[in-house]
């Protein structure tokens, strides 16, 4: 146990430092865990695309099934939906407000901008069919 100990004094006293290789080591695993924390964050955003894309299908569909028009707006991290309002984080959309008719058309073609970092989501809203399109 002493010869233990003493080994262990006698290394924190060295001046010597760190080996390459050692830094090494460390650096990759460091950069490992930033590539394997970071990976997760694209794939969040882009379900959170598909459920507004589903949440605008809804709406269209309610819209021909109830024969009303329904309201839709974006409000920087807010969807609203009728009288519901969602929270879109982490997402960023900008302001887009428009409604389906009664037969399911948009009121006016228009792109839906939405960002989450440095990526950016592009939703075109086509007159005429109102269908959505990535």
């Amino acid at each position: 146990m002493e010869v233990l100990l003493k080994l262990l004094m006698d290394k924190l006293k060295s001046n010597r430092g760190n080996s390459m290789i050692e830094m090494i080591f460390v650096l990759m695993i460091l950069s490992l865990l930033t590539t394997l924390s970071l990976s997760h964050f694209p794939n969040l955003s882009r379900k959170q695309m598909e459920i507004i894309k589903e949440r605008l299908q809804k709406a269209q569909y309610a819209s021909i099934q109830n024969h009303e028009k329904i309201y839709v707006s974006f409000r920087d991290k807010t969807m609203t939906v009728g009288e519901n309002v969602y929270h879109l984080d982490p997402l960023s959309c900008e302001d887009l407000s428009f409604h389906y008719n009664s037969h399911g058309n948009i009121s006016h073609a228009d792109t839906l901008i939405c960002a989450f970092r440095n990526n950016r989501y592009a939703f075109r809203l086509q007159l005429g069919s109102g269908w959505i399109r990535e």
